[in-house]
């Protein structure tokens, strides 16, 4: 798991800030089109060319959240959240 700094940015659905992200798989940085799952939220955002964090269009709604590897990470961070509180 590789985790990597980044400039203070807000998730476009619940505002909170994030400075990092992490990749799972590989040592690669972010890059423009990736998807981001929020940690408090769980939803899926995307990085823009500014490497800032949009919301999904319809389209990669319907690809994103069929995909099941995001849908493990999504319940992963659910689940995590829900033991917090």
């Amino acid at each position: 798991m590789w985790t990597y700094k980044t400039k203070p940015m807000g998730c476009p659905y619940c505002g909170i800030e994030h400075n990092a992200c992490t990749n799972p798989e590989e040592d690669i940085m972010p890059s423009p089109g990736d998807a981001s799952v929020c940690i408090n939220c769980a939803k899926v955002s995307i990085f823009n060319d500014k490497l800032e964090l949009r919301e999904l269009t319809h389209e990669e709604t319907i690809e994103i959240y069929t995909n099941v590897e995001v849908q493990r990470i999504i319940s992963s961070i659910q689940y995590s959240n829900r033991r917090k509180n």
